[in-house]
């Protein structure tokens, strides 16, 4: 058997593969639009990349105990497919694997912890949030702790138990000792983080050599801890007011951080000295909440407004994005 062996055989709605067959190669039955059941042999041990990718009818496959690796794509949009059980002596997933399967509920996992098994982390994209992810009792933490696995909504334990999984607490971000500062209720969560500024350019050019600066830095973190859940994602805006801010090799004459974070109708400011006021207006010029820092930071209520609003500190202004 080659390469796109059976490509777009449109009328093919079933298949038999003969014992002693071991490989089926890349996009063997690529875009088998008709194609409904395929029955694979004992023999099989790897499944080569787009083998069954676009078979948008395929609904029913039995995955052998002795199968050992599913190349990428390999079931990629067959959006037929409900349910499929991943034998035990797999050790390979490839990325994008079961992507955009838009109708497959159930994906059974023999293995008591997945730590053996080299998955890609985007092999269910797009079916995480209504997939039902079946794993051995008492093994939910390990697979919750476990990407991509960690990544299912639903989890259910073999003896039909449903589990609902620990999230791991929502991180809170700061600015203290001239640096960001990372927090959570977790206990031993570890950040993942990415840091973005509209004023990044690469290759620029100036001809008077002076150039503008928003200072501005969106930041996003999500925590993680054994046995939960990946956190929802915590965003923050970093802006430079006036102070003073000792970098080195730049100078950076009155400015200093705070970090400013929306969440649930309130404004946090940190990055404040303690006593320093802060105060939260509409874009209309409404006040809608005032406070003074305690700690360095200080929280205010924005009530039911929604939108744009204007957070001062001293004399200088920064736009916020409330929460709905």
């Amino acid at each position: 058997m080659g390469f796109r062996c059976f490509f777009r055989c449109s009328g093919l709605e079933s298949v038999t593969l003969p014992e002693g067959i071991t490989l089926l190669p890349s996009n063997c039955f690529e875009s088998c639009s008709s194609l409904v059941s395929v029955n694979l042999p004992g023999s099989i041990l790897s499944l080569g990349s787009d083998c069954f990718i676009s078979c948008t009818s395929l609904s029913s496959i039995t995955l052998p105990e002795g199968l050992e690796m599913i190349s990428g794509r390999c079931f990629y949009r067959c959006t037929s497919l409900t349910s499929i059980k991943l034998p035990r002596s797999l050790n390979y997933i490839g990325g994008s694997c079961f992507a955009n399967c838009s109708y497959l509920t159930d994906v059974t996992c023999q293995w008591d912890t997945p730590a053996g098994v080299d998955a890609d982390t985007d092999i269910f994209e797009n079916i995480y949030t209504e997939c039902r992810l079946h794993v051995p009792v008492g093994s939910t933490s390990v697979y919750m702790s476990t990407e991509p696995w960690s990544a299912f909504k639903y989890v259910i334990e073999a003896d039909g138990e449903v589990v609902d999984p620990v999230r791991c607490a929502t991180p809170v971000i700061t600015y203290g000792d001239n640096g960001l500062v990372f927090s959570c209720e977790t206990e031993g969560a570890e950040y993942h983080y990415s840091i973005t500024a509209s004023d990044a350019v690469k290759d620029g050019f100036s001809a008077d050599g002076r150039i503008p600066l928003g200072a501005s830095y969106v930041i996003s973190v999500y925590a993680s801890a054994a046995g939960c859940v990946n956190s929802d994602v915590a965003k923050a805006t970093l802006c430079f007011i006036d102070a003073e801010l000792n970098t080195s090799g730049i100078s950076l004459t009155g400015q200093r951080g705070v970090v400013v974070s929306t969440s649930r109708g309130s404004v946090t400011i940190s990055g404040l000295a303690d006593g320093e006021q802060a105060t939260l207006y509409s874009l209309g010029g409404m006040a809608l909440s005032s406070g003074k820092a305690v700690g360095g930071s200080v929280t205010l209520n924005a009530g039911s407004a929604a939108g744009v609003a204007v957070v001062k500190i001293g004399g200088s202004s920064i736009k916020v994005m409330l929460d709905d």
